[in-house]
């Protein structure tokens, strides 16, 4: 009879210990659930901000294709400009 006692109290024991073990794994896996939509959030967040800032690299970009296009002409310009200028110069000193 002692011996059934004793199983009785380590039954009792591990089912209490199963329960709060089954309870806890509830617990972090409704956590980490939480946590992965927190996550998903924050990823569309970023992801937008990406795309803001990859808009506004494409937009500076071009800005500086036509300003490189523009220093190109002006400085066709110059050249074109000089040449007359040395044209005008040996005009003058004949």
């Amino acid at each position: 009879m002692d011996n059934s006692g004793a199983l009785k109290i380590v039954s009792a024991f591990l089912a209490v210990l199963l329960f709060v073990s089954i309870i806890g794994n509830f617990f972090f896996m409704y956590q980490s659930v939480s946590n992965t939509s927190d996550y998903g959030s924050e990823y569309n967040s970023l992801l937008a901000d990406k795309l803001t800032l990859d808009s506004k690299i494409s937009l500076l970009e071009s800005q500086i294709a036509d300003k490189n296009k523009k220093i190109s002409e002006l400085e066709s310009e110059i050249k074109s400009l000089e040449s007359q200028y040395e044209v005008a110069q040996r005009k003058i000193d004949l």
